[in-house]
């Protein structure tokens, strides 16, 4: 079983410059199972420099999201709400993307689930926060403004399905030259 203590072994033989194939021969040699090396090299890759205690807390995130994306696919929007809105109510990334989770992919969520119970006030809240998620991901924001605009057109806010129709408009700048 890998312990804090070998990813951290790992870590420091790593930086101080012995190279990977030397590295597991020496942990085979003290006992440590193949398994375990390559999930602990594993866990150093996917991980990076983050400690221990982040990346429990990652895991747990994610483990958390796909209970509710299970729920939601399950037709149960109100559990997917109540397991997501903790998360969603964060100021900052839940990891470093590609590492964390990504708090869009949970509003996104979260406002699927509202926009199925019925709640689509609460659908566009957490939509619009969408766009205050820093700028790593901001390659989203088209698909956030056009499903904004569709929103509020079905709600019947016409000003505010225009605004983000012509917010869209500007970031979509090279369109496949038939849609133009």
């Amino acid at each position: 079983m890998i312990t804090p203590a070998l990813i951290e072994y790992i870590k420091t033989e790593l930086t101080s410059g012995v190279n990977r194939e030397a590295l597991e021969k020496l942990l085979l040699a003290h006992g440590w199972t193949p398994s375990d090396i390559e999930v602990a090299f594993t866990q150093i890759e996917a991980f990076g420099g983050i400690s221990m205690r982040e990346s429990k807390k990652i895991a747990e995130e994610t483990a958390t999201m796909r209970k509710a994306r299970v729920a939601l696919m399950q037709g149960k929007p109100q559990e997917t709400a109540r397991i997501l809105r903790p998360l969603s109510l964060q100021r900052m990334e839940i990891g470093a993307p590609p590492r964390g989770v990504g708090l869009l992919w949970v509003r996104w969520t979260l406002a699927d689930a509202f926009e199925r119970s019925g709640q689509l006030d609460s659908a566009a809240v957490h939509l619009e926060r969408n766009l205050t998620v820093p700028f790593r991901e901001t390659m989203y924001w088209p698909l956030v403004h056009r499903r904004l605009a569709l929103l509020y057109a079905r709600m019947g806010r016409v000003p505010d399905a225009i605004r983000h129709l012509a917010a869209l408009e500007k970031l979509w700048d090279r369109p496949d030259p038939e849609v133009r």
